[in-house]
């Protein structure tokens, strides 16, 4: 059987000839998808290349934590290292092969203890060079941001080898408040290292101080001022695991702290989540007040103020819309 493959000049194509060039197509296709089942397998075993690069540093590596500063024991450390794998989306609608992550779960021990997952941390195999970072959203020391938070960070860097992880702890480019480390991979249990140690910086978490003093009270019927005994509470709130272990490394984070002023035995007034400047000593804020004869704002400033060494007389300042100052002073 003969066929007529109209064009010029005419050609004449036997089936035999059309079977053949058929069987190479397909050949070609079956070639491509040869192709694309070698790549794929080369990215699984790039992927199982990876993983265990991860693998070869994974476990429980465990110390305590010393302050830079003062070289004193402030805390244990547990991080436990795993590889895992992270899906990828894929451009080409196949199902994705995934991504190798070293995920590091940070425990934190003082009086109480701080449980933290990073889905991503850094290992170079090459140097054993490790870090993770800790983010959490709020605003810095001399950095404010209008409308919003800053992303405040504590940075967990060092070096594995010789089944130790040994770093610091602390905010980038800035010393103050850092922290040093020597993990031992499967060393002592994180309860055994802080037994029978003092109390660290997570004692302030939770902590309700009370401070007495005497404030100037003016009277707007006489023109003149009294002098009366007042009372100030302060309470620094938990800001989560990842917030309280970025307070503890990170000094020139502004904190948040609630605080309570009682006037007499029948006036107090309350002011939630206000700002604790650590570094200038101050707290600073404001609340709005809803009374049946209508709504006006409170305002609170102090100075001198440190909330876990308080060794001096501080003094605030309170006023509202509606008042004049009220100046206090207190002792430690």
């Amino acid at each position: 059987m003969k066929l007529k493959i109209k064009g010029s000049p005419m050609k004449i194509v036997t089936t035999k000839t059309l079977a053949a060039l058929l069987a190479s197509a397909v050949a070609v296709a079956l070639v491509g998808c040869g192709k694309d089942k070698s790549i794929e397998q080369y990215q699984r075993e790039r992927l199982q290349e990876n993983l265990a690069v991860y693998e070869s540093v994974a476990g429980t590596y465990t110390g305590a934590v010393y302050s830079t500063a003062t070289n004193k024991s402030i805390g244990a450390l547990q991080l436990d290292l795993s590889a895992e794998t992270t899906s990828v989306a894929s451009s080409t609608g196949e199902l994705p092969i995934g991504a190798p992550v070293l995920v590091t779960n940070v425990s934190f021990r003082d009086q109480s203890i701080l449980n933290i997952r990073i889905d991503s941390s850094f290992y170079d195999q090459s140097s054993g060079a490790y870090n993770a970072t800790v983010v959490v959203d709020r605003q810095t020391v001399g950095q404010p941001t209008p409308g919003g938070d800053k992303t405040a960070q504590v940075v967990i860097k060092g070096f594995i080898r010789n089944g130790h992880l040994t770093g610091t702890i602390g905010a980038l480019n800035n010393p103050r408040g850092s922290a040093k480390f020597d993990l031992v991979l499967n060393g002592t249990p994180l309860d055994q290292i802080r037994k029978g140690a003092p109390k660290g910086p997570l004692d302030t978490v939770g902590v309700t101080k009370q401070y007495s003093g005497r404030g100037t009270m003016p009277d707007s019927r006489t023109g003149k001022s009294t002098r009366r005994s007042m009372t100030l509470q302060v309470n620094k709130p938990s800001q989560g695991p990842a917030g309280d272990f970025v307070d503890i490394f990170n000094p020139d984070i502004l904190k948040f702290v609630n605080v309570s002023v009682e006037f007499s035995e029948a006036v107090s007034i309350s002011f939630i989540n206000i700002v604790w400047n650590p570094a200038n000593r101050t707290i600073d804020g404001s609340n709005t007040i809803n009374s049946t004869s209508g709504t006006y704002t409170v305002f609170i400033q102090c100075n001198g103020f440190e909330f876990t060494q308080q060794s001096e007389p501080f003094h605030c300042d309170y006023w509202s819309s509606r008042s004049p100052v009220i100046s206090m002073d207190f002792q430690p």
